[in-house]
């Protein structure tokens, strides 16, 4: 259990004692303090989300996805299930088994997440706002969703930059590890309408209407499937609620997030998008099936929530406003870790360096 409390201690640390800076992760002096103390986070995350063992309850699962790309049949692997993520099955099973596997998608997961935090006015406040749930129930547990969140981390930083098709590029990657990414693809079409040609639009609407007549069969037997199953998640609601009140939150305030034009209407369109989310609850049949698309929304708690105190006045509100984000936070932690029905999943925390 210790190592789910550390990951949140050590932002927590860090909001302490850097709470008024700015950091990029990118050009850096690996030996100032403030980088040292990102490397050091992103490498403690690779290897608790990578090197963990037996850890979720989608563990076994895995194992049988190694155990069909170990069967050595190429074209069979590739299709059983995602093919990005089968490709690296391919390579596990030859070396390293599940734990390369593991290891290599947490490095983009937790690349893809520190990159985006510090675009964020408060990067260490965004990274303790992801640690609860993102990163200690969906990296350890969800390996491909977090791979895939990974690379919609970098392509939503790709489409606040305007670029279009390095995002629409990343929303492939994304989706060849859960093919559910694609279903924020559409996103590029608005964000070009407000910035670009009526022609350069009319070519990527082509391209992503491509992509979904691509992908349509699959929606179609996943919604079918859940729908059959009668497949439901305990805590959907709470969890949806965690995205929904943040993107009230800025549809409320939106002027005080001082954006620029495209950047307001790009992260409003963001918001409004996952109020679809609650349509889907409503008239589901499954709701896990929306409790897993609704993983793709997370980014909006991170960037809303971690820019929340700069919208009030310098002082004691932003001060009560910070401490409320991580008192919150914090109780989600405990809540999972020492009531959530599936933590006996996660505990106690095993690692192959503790094996």
């Amino acid at each position: 259990m210790l190592i789910y409390w550390f990951l949140l201690l050590f932002p927590f640390l860090m909001i302490i004692t850097d709470h008024n800076k700015i950091y990029t992760f990118g050009k850096f002096n690996i030996f100032t303090s403030s980088n040292f103390a990102w490397v050091s986070f992103f490498f403690i995350l690779v290897i608790t989300i990578g090197l963990r063992h037996q850890i979720g309850p989608d563990w076994y699962n895995y194992e049988n996805m190694l155990g069909v790309a170990r069967e050595g049949n190429f074209i069979k692997s590739i299709k059983f299930s995602d093919p990005g993520y089968m490709l690296l099955n391919i390579i596990g099973a030859k070396w390293g088994g599940l734990y390369l596997v593991n290891t290599f998608a947490a490095l983009i997961f937790s690349y893809g997440l520190i990159r985006f935090c510090n675009r964020q006015l408060n990067p260490w406040l965004a990274i303790l706002v992801a640690v609860p749930y993102l990163v200690n129930v969906v990296a350890m547990s969800y390996t491909r969703q977090s791979a895939s969140i990974g690379f919609i981390f970098l392509g939503l930083i790709a489409l606040a930059d305007k670029k279009y098709f390095k995002f629409i590029l990343l929303i492939l990657l994304a989706s060849s590890f859960h093919k559910s990414a694609i279903i924020l693809l559409p996103l590029v079409i608005v964000s070009e309408t407000l910035n670009g040609s009526i022609f350069k639009t009319f070519i990527i609407f082509l391209f992503v209407i491509f992509i979904y007549i691509i992908q349509g069969e699959y929606f179609i037997n996943t919604i079918k499937f859940y729908s059959e199953q009668n497949l439901n998640s305990i805590g959907d609601i709470v969890r949806l609620s965690m995205t929904l009140i943040p993107s009230i939150i800025f549809i409320i305030f939106f002027k005080n997030f001082n954006l620029d034009s495209y950047q307001g209407k790009l992260w409003m369109l963001y918001s409004l998008s996952g109020f679809g989310l609650v349509l889907l609850l409503i008239f589901s049949s499954a709701s896990a099936w929306v409790d897993r698309l609704g993983l793709f929304w997370i980014p909006l708690q991170i960037f809303i929530l971690s820019r929340l105190p700069n919208i009030f006045k310098p002082g004691v509100s932003k001060f009560i406003i910070t401490i409320i984000i991580i008192s919150s936070y914090l109780a989600v932690a405990f809540v999972w870790l020492f009531y959530g029905q599936n933590t006996k999943h996660f505990l106690p925390y095993k690692s192959l360096l503790l094996t």
